[in-house]
């Protein structure tokens, strides 16, 4: 049982798209809950002889409703109706030194994918990896978790190439390139589009206690642009440069630092500067433990915001985007009183200062978080 909103036309039920919200608080949305009947059936078999393996998948889809997709242009050739259906074949297995894998399925209205890869080491130090999709137009699956570019596995074909090499002791060197294509409209273009992605890292790590990073990515893809009279594709082009440095200056105590700087260029320039430190305690022996940052942010717009992932209580993450002016703080705690008893508290404070240099006095400017989660094990 699914939530949908579900019309009729001629007597016959469709649904445009599922509520995915799981908020039922108005009497639209207790309408829309569960009013959708999905049933899925499916099935795999392999086969594994020496360094080889073969599986075979099938997944059957059936709604007791029609989906009927709105006629924009990026929907022309998705799936629609009351059934889905989508087959497929994978393998793995080594020849030498290089591993080899991949999979290849079909769906409904003629969908064909196709993901293929292999694992090489060329010399003792070096691994090169390569990737190769092309998922076309009319490819559609429910359930479907492949390595792309988009969210959605769909209408797409690319390489990957990856590259890792050990060049002296305690040196590594990690790389990628990823080329993509998109041969139809998506929901962010006004026409089919292409895009690259670059990354390359080299660690330092002397020994278990340190560790330094300096890091460079660089996204260029097209993105639709609208003005009064066009509608047209423009590159968008996001360059991240970062610097980190993980310190353990003793048994209980350990730093991580970090300096990040963005580069937004579009129709107009952005640029962004991320920089905080990171203070982590956890004694030996000890039923505590806690940590807590110190970050300063300053971007020109939204456009250049910076990432950067934060601890929080059990089961729970976050990843907030920092953007304008101002200053994050946050602190966690863990507590286990017992074998069955434990508490996490997380307490989070966001400071912007305006653009100006002047701080302003309105209380918008400081959000505030606190988390408090206690569990109870028997």
């Amino acid at each position: 049982m699914l939530d949908a909103n579900i019309d009729t036309i001629d007597s016959m039920p469709y649904f445009g798209a599922f509520q995915t919200s799981g908020y039922h608080r108005t009497a639209s949305e207790i309408a829309h809950k569960n009013a959708l009947q999905q049933m899925v059936g499916g099935g795999s078999a392999g086969l594994s002889y020496k360094r080889w393996a073969i599986g075979f998948t099938g997944v059957f889809t059936r709604f007791n409703a029609s989906m009927d997709r709105t006629d924009e242009p990026f929907n022309q050739f998705l799936w629609e109706g009351k059934e889905n259906i989508v087959g497929s074949i994978d393998w793995k297995g080594s020849v030498r030194n290089i591993f080899l894998f991949g999979e290849a399925a079909a769906s409904a209205n003629n969908g064909k994918a196709l993901l293929s890869g292999l694992l090489l080491k060329p010399a003792s130090n070096a691994e090169l990896t390569a990737v190769y999709r092309n998922i076309n137009t009319t490819y559609f699956s429910f359930y479907a978790n492949a390595f792309t570019e988009s969210s959605r596995v769909n209408d797409e074909h690319s390489l990957y190439l990856g590259f890792k090499l050990f060049p002296a002791p305690h040196w590594t060197l990690r790389t990628y390139t990823d080329l993509f294509e998109y041969r139809w409209i998506k929901y962010t273009t006004t026409a089919p589009s292409n895009g690259t992605e670059l990354f390359a890292q080299l660690t330092y790590q002397p020994s278990e206690r340190m560790e330094l990073y300096f890091r460079f990515f660089q996204e260029a893809k097209k993105l639709k642009v609208i003005t009064q009279n066009f509608k047209y594709n423009e590159i968008q082009q996001i360059n991240r440069y970062r610097f980190s440095y993980t310190q353990k200056i003793s048994e209980n105590f350990s730093l991580k630092s970090r300096i990040e700087c963005s580069l937004y260029s579009k129709l107009t320039h952005e640029k962004g500067f991320l920089a905080y430190q990171d203070l982590i305690y956890h004694p030996l022996g000890k039923r505590f433990s806690m940590n807590g940052r110190l970050a300063w942010f300053d971007t020109e717009g939204y456009n250049s915001r910076l990432y950067a992932y934060e601890n929080d209580v059990l089961y729970s993450f976050s990843i907030p985007a920092l953007y304008g002016k101002g200053i994050r703080a946050y602190l966690n705690f863990r507590q286990s009183f017992n074998e069955n008893f434990s508490l996490w508290f997380k307490a989070a404070v966001t400071h912007r200062i305006s653009q100006n240099g002047t701080e302003e006095s309105d209380d918008s400017d400081t959000n505030s978080e606190f988390k408090v989660q206690l569990r109870y094990q028997f």
